[in-house]
Order: C-alpha cells, then sequence, then structure tokens
C-alpha cells in the first residue's frame, strides 16, 4: 500500500504540472507515454521481444509520428493516414530485411498493430486536450472512479467471477465500479459544462464507463497471454504504464467515435 501510496504521488507530480501548463509540455508528456506503452507491449510479448533493437526504435519514431499528426488543429481531423499506410509498409519491408535476424512476418503484423495503436492512442489524447482540456478530466474521472471502486466493492464483498480473464475481478466489482465511474464523469460534466440533454450524458457516461472495463480485460489478457504480472515496475506499486492507461485507452477511442454521433 506505501509504494501504490508513492507512485500515486509520483503520477500527480509528474502529470498534473504537464496538464496545467499544457502546450509542448503536454505533448512530450503524451509522447513519453506513448513510447513507454509501446516498448512494455513490445516487451511483454514472448516474440517481440527477441527482435532487434533497430526495429523497436523505428517502431517509436513511427509511433511519435502518427501521435503528432495533426495534432492540436481539431478532434475531427484525425490522424495523417499515409503515416498509418506508411507503418504498414515499413514493417513488411522490415519483415523481409530482417527475416534471418528474428524478426518474421507475424511479428511484423503484432508490431505494426501496437505502432499504430499506440500512435492513436497518443494523437487522441493531445486533441481531445486541444479541444478541450476538461473534457480529458471527465474521461479520466469515469476510468478512476470505475476502477477504484471495482476493485474496493470486488475486494470487500466480491464472491461472483465475471471472467477467467482476469479472476479477482467479480460481478459485484464490476457493477459498483459501472455506477461510480458513471456518477463521478457525469457529475463532473455537468459541473463544468450545460449539457443539452442529461439523459443522452448519462447513457454516454455508463457507455464509456463499461468500455473502459473492457479495456481493463483486454489489457489483462494480454498480461495472461504472455504470463506476465504487470507489463513492468515503471511506476512504484502501480506496476507499468499500460498497467494504468489500459481502461482509459479504450474510453478515449470510444469517446472520439461517440462524437461523431451527438
Amino acid at each position: 500500500m506505501k509504494k501504490r501510496l508513492i507512485g500515486g504521488l509520483l503520477i500527480a507530480l509528474i502529470t498534473i504540472p504537464c496538464f496545467l501548463l499544457g502546450g509542448i509540455f503536454f505533448d512530450v508528456l503524451v509522447c513519453a507515454v506513448g513510447t513507454l506503452a509501446l516498448l512494455e507491449l513490445v516487451n511483454a510479448d514472448k516474440d517481440l521481444k527477441k527482435i532487434p533493437l533497430l526495429i523497436k526504435l523505428i517502431a517509436c519514431v513511427l509511433s511519435l509520428l502518427i501521435t503528432l499528426s495533426n495534432v492540436n488543429e481539431s478532434l475531427y481531423l484525425g490522424v495523417d493516414y499515409n503515416l498509418v499506410a506508411a507503418t504498414l509498409l515499413i514493417m513488411g519491408v522490415l519483415a523481409i530485411i530482417f527475416h534471418d535476424n528474428k524478426f518474421s512476418a507475424e511479428q511484423s503484423f503484432k508490431l505494426s498493430f501496437i505502432t499504430i495503436f499506440t500512435g492513436l492512442i497518443s494523437n487522441f489524447y493531445i486533441n481531445i486536450f486541444s479541444e478541450n482540456k476538461w473534457f480529458l478530466v471527465y474521461l479520466i474521472a469515469i476510468a478512476v472512479g470505475t476502477d477504484v471502486f471495482a476493485y474496493v466493492v470486488g475486494k470487500m464483498i466480491g464472491k461472483h467471477k465475471i471472467t477467467k480473464i482476469s479472476p479477482n475481478k467479480t460481478i459485484e466489482g464490476c457493477v459498483a465500479g459501472t455506477i461510480a465511474g458513471t456518477a463521478a464523469g457525469y457529475l463532473f460534466f455537468i459541473n463544468m459544462f450545460t449539457p443539452q440533454n442529461g439523459i443522452v450524458l448519462l447513457g454516454i457516461t455508463l457507455l464509456l464507463s463499461v468500455i473502459g472495463q473492457l479495456g481493463d480485460l483486454y489489457f489483462s489478457l494480454i498480461k495472461r497471454d504472455n504470463n506476465i504480472k504487470d507489463f513492468s515496475n515503471t511506476i512504484p506499486g502501480h506496476g507499468g504504464i499500460c498497467d494504468r492507461i489500459d481502461s482509459l485507452s479504450f474510453i478515449v477511442i470510444a469517446f472520439v467515435i461517440l462524437l461523431k454521433f451527438v
């Protein structure tokens, strides 16, 4: 618990100033988080962990280029799809060049997904912040409220397991997390903005909370498939970067998609 509190304090000391300062400070923070997340996902995979360092560095550069494409302009402009296409092409070419050096076609597909995924998520973080930084706090409130209450209630009264992917997750915890995450996000939003339709906002917030838990399960599945407990020990008491942004990543993706329809 002590390590977890220290880790939480460390996260706050780094992220809050960057959030308040905004601009290049926030962009650098997101780029750093995205790069570390990419490396964690690569090193978590039993096959990708062994690929040449040069290929990992190329993936990091491509992810950063996707992250910084069309930023601070419009959330609806999206990433540069030429960079996404270039990533797929470059990974394919690298598989041909380094085929005899532990980089197969299958590994190139995996690395392409990780590179595009981390770049895309990071791009969303920056553009949501640019659109309105309080939107991002709204999404974080949903993620944190959901995660904390799902964990606490699950530990206290959870009896019915929800999935084999993560044996510690219970139906009781998921329900409590959904209620708490929805309440946290909804109350924050209505105090910061004037929603046109409170019922629609409530429904969206509820949906985002549920999707966040699916993100948590997806990243848990990655760890389960690779027989690891945490993605790394970067954050004391919390594990790695991916252990902290798992649910938020899915929430951010869903939020950007939903904005097209509301």
